[in-house]
């Protein structure tokens, strides 16, 4: 499926989902508010559309920039989903158990893919990259790790020492998936036209 054919009939009339779960949001020196992160999700749409914002009761605002590891492989029915710009890291395992996942947005402000974030998601057809070719060959993907393999001492030496790469397995259906570039993921507009979370519930800030 092309970004624009996935645009038209997924992005644009997906909702925020239901059920999601945030970490309690932390404040530096009572002026700063950090970003949060989803450690939960109860939710069984196939559909599954992450928020950028999340708003206190206070009424502070706070960008959504991660979520813990194994949250969205609770839900067994996920075919696609949609992470806004602000999503900053991918944790280990994070999509583990999502094996129906088909598509799904990847914000360019990701830099990592951790060893078996990926794992299991073995439907993985269509990734919509938010940056360029070029950023996307930088990103670290982690499937091999190499290791120094030490035979003896020898008076205090080190002696026989090999260098060896082993295969770090989980993350192969991100590489065997089509990516497509430049997808614009909607990250401006004001806070009112972006998707915000509140005590368990989809808000407006309008």
């Amino acid at each position: 499926m092309t970004f624009e054919e996935f645009k038209s009939t997924v992005m644009d009339s997906a909702t925020i989902s239901d059920g999601l779960k945030f970490a309690k949001p932390t404040w530096w020196r009572g002026r700063f508010l950090f970003p949060v992160c989803i450690i939960g999700m109860d939710n069984a749409d196939s559909i599954v559309k992450i928020p950028q914002w999340y708003k206190l009761e206070s009424g502070a605002i706070t960008r959504v920039n991660s979520i813990i590891d194994n949250v969205l492989g609770s839900n067994a029915n996920m075919t696609d989903l949609i992470l806004p710009p602000s999503i900053e890291r991918f944790t280990p395992q994070m999509l583990s158990a999502c094996n129906k996942l088909k598509r799904m947005t990847f914000p360019k402000s990701v830099t990592c893919v951790p060893e078996k974030t990926f794992r299991d998601c073995i439907a993985l057809e269509d990734v919509y990259y938010e940056g360029s070719r070029e950023e996307w060959d930088r990103i670290d993907i982690v499937h091999r790790k190499d290791v120094a393999i030490v035979d003896h001492f020898r008076l205090g030496l080190l002696c026989n020492v090999d260098n060896v790469r082993y295969p770090i397995y989980g993350n192969e259906p991100l590489f065997n998936a089509r990516i497509h570039f430049d997808c614009d993921l909607g990250g401006s507009g004001s806070i009112g036209e972006l998707g915000v979370y509140l005590n368990g519930k989809p808000l407006s800030l309008k």
